[in-house]
């Protein structure tokens, strides 16, 4: 029989104890958003001392959790080599929450120990203004392609499955990576797999600007009760996306307007399977 976890009090007794090994193993069995709300209860030493004696493969989920007063205060003094070793396993946006409050010199020389093609989406990420849709978006939508049959179409997301997470709708994409509608799951198991995608699709897809505010986005995200936003450039843009088989592109070069470039996960971080209304302007037939 498993031993209950140890309370607040016995946690924050063993971090004053020095017995840090201890610490580590107790620390080690809860979840990361048990450990952060943690420390954003324990005063400045303490969750000093639990912070330090966190596994490094966690203290990075961890950090992006944490309010950011809280998170401030433990990584401002951290040399870069040390921020760099705690972002190393995360998503690009859960290491924006980490570093857009930081320096830029600092920023950059993490960037530049980390995977290089991680540290692109992270700068494209860090290139949206604070606070924006953009700002908080992730990449690896599960996403197929509108030419495809909707046999097609469940085979592309079996040879995705080690990519992806709670799949609660898939979206569907042009050659150009326009978001042109979404599939249920009920279509993907029930419908006829001969079909074409684009004929058993909807076209009702909601989504938001990479410029809009991130409450405005949360408040259509829990007025639709979605799992996820699609997040779509500018119109007036110029510069758009690629579509790689994984999800939606980041990267963008001389896009066409209303090209989806991301996704955005509702809170917390880390429903329905059907998008509701979408705000387009009438006439818009599903093309973004």
């Amino acid at each position: 029989m498993q031993e209950p976890l140890a309370s607040l009090e016995e946690l924050f007794s063993l971090a004053h104890s020095g017995d840090t090994e201890s610490l580590t193993k107790v620390l080690a069995d809860l979840s990361p958003e048990a450990v952060a709300d943690l420390l954003e209860h324990a005063n400045g030493a303490t969750r000093d001392l639990l912070f330090e004696a966190l596994p490094r493969s966690m203290a990075g989920e961890v950090a992006a959790l944490l309010d950011d007063a809280v998170r401030d205060d433990l990584i401002d003094d951290l040399p870069a080599a040390e921020i760099a070793e705690l972002v190393a396993e995360l998503e690009p946006d859960e290491v924006v929450e980490i570093l857009e409050d930081t320096d830029a010199a600092t920023t950059e020389a993490v960037l530049r120990q980390i995977d290089p093609r991680e540290a692109d989406e992270v700068r494209e990420l860090l290139g949206y203004e604070d606070e924006s849709a953009g700002r908080a978006m992730a990449s690896g939508a599960p996403a197929v392609e509108l030419h495809l049959t909707l046999g097609q179409a469940v085979e592309t997301l079996r040879a995705q499955a080690g990519e992806l997470e709670d799949v609660h709708v898939v979206y569907v994409v042009d050659g150009a990576g326009r978001l042109r509608g979404y599939l249920t799951l009920q279509t993907l198991l029930l419908g006829d797999l001969s079909l074409p995608v684009e004929q058993v699709m909807g076209r009702d897809v909601v989504f938001a600007y990479t410029y809009e505010d991130q409450e405005a986005a949360v408040r259509r995200v829990e007025r639709s009760d979605l799992p996820a936003l699609p997040i779509v450039d500018t119109p007036a843009a110029c510069s758009a996306a690629r579509f790689p088989t994984t999800g939606f592109a980041r990267s963008f070069r001389k896009k066409p307007p209303r090209t989806c470039i991301g996704w955005w996960v509702s809170p917390p971080r880390r429903a329905s399977t059907r998008p509701s209304a979408s705000p387009w302007a009438s006439g818009c037939r599903g093309c973004w």
